[in-house]
């Protein structure tokens, strides 16, 4: 299943993917070279493999569906700078250790019920960034009070509403994993809390 609101058409597809690139480089992209190697996780059947194939050297897709991973290839024909396989579900192998400048995930971390397999995945992009490389990603964010946690607790998560994290849960995740953030902010609609956390992996 694609949760995107454009997907009608080909055309109305490939246009939300290139929006939600545009949206994801908007407070970094200028950061980047188009010499940089980058990795979206979850990337399903390819919407924002293809913007960012047009801007980057080399662009690396992983999800957990080999369905979706066999759709991406078809999709994908023709870019030889885009590389994607199905993954475990955990981390990010085979990708080597600082392999890449810039990891994104966006509208997939909110579909994982168990908080601990985000913050793996949140660990092993460290392993795979470069020094100085970027991570950007968006979980279902929650309020901070006692109520919400409690409510987060007690909630049924499935593949549709996974794990909720505070900004200062999401902060300390981050932090563990030896990322520095630099910056965390709520996108509230209705219905909607998308938590983004923009980090970086520091340089020796």
């Amino acid at each position: 299943y694609i949760a995107a609101d454009d997907w009608e058409t080909e055309e109305e597809f490939d246009r939300s993917g290139e929006r939600n690139v545009e949206w994801m480089l908007s407070d970094i992209g200028q950061f980047l070279s188009p010499e940089a190697a980058v990795l979206d996780i979850g990337c399903g059947i390819g919407r924002m493999l293809k913007p960012l194939a047009q801007r980057f050297r080399k662009v690396y897709g992983v999800d957990i569906s080999p369905e979706m991973i066999r759709r991406a290839k078809q999709r994908m024909k023709g870019l030889k700078n885009v590389e994607v396989w199905a993954n475990n579900g955990r981390d990010l192998r085979p990708l080597r250790a600082e392999q890449i400048d810039l990891a994104l995930s966006l509208i997939v971390f909110q579909h994982i019920p168990n908080p601990e397999i985000i913050r793996g995945y949140i660990h092993d992009t460290y392993r795979v960034l470069k020094p100085g490389g970027l991570f950007k990603f968006q979980v279902w964010g929650r309020d901070d009070t006692a109520e919400a946690a409690k409510t987060e607790e007690e909630s049924e998560r499935d593949t549709w509403f996974g794990a909720r994290f505070t900004e200062r849960e999401m902060r300390q995740t981050t932090a563990e994993a030896g990322l520095l953030i630099l910056s965390a902010y709520t996108w509230h609609q209705p219905e909607l809390d998308y938590l983004f956390v923009v980090a970086q992996k520091p340089s020796p």
